[in-house]
């Protein structure tokens, strides 16, 4: 029956005070910096999106590329918010 048991994983080391609150304030920096830029990322959207004369293919790909930037930023400050709850 011995030979059977599996050895216990050891718990997971315990963030120090000063280190935990280290650890916030980097990711508190890293949320403001990407909310700033997903503000600059709407902008280049909106800005994008009022372009005239271009090529509608370069134009629609230019777009496609912004949007997918704004959506990068969003899903970055979305992770980012779920990291600082658990702390």
């Amino acid at each position: 029956p011995v030979a059977n048991m599996q050895p216990a994983m050891p718990a997971a080391p315990k963030l120090s005070s000063a280190r935990a609150n280290g650890r916030r304030t980097i990711l508190e920096q890293e949320l403001n910096n990407e909310r700033n830029a997903l503000a600059q990322a709407k902008q280049n959207l909106a800005d994008g999106r009022i372009v005239k004369g271009a090529n509608d293919t370069n134009r629609d790909a230019r777009i496609r590329q912004l949007e997918s930037a704004v959506l990068d930023r969003q899903q970055n400050i979305q992770a980012l918010q779920r990291e600082l709850s658990r702390m």
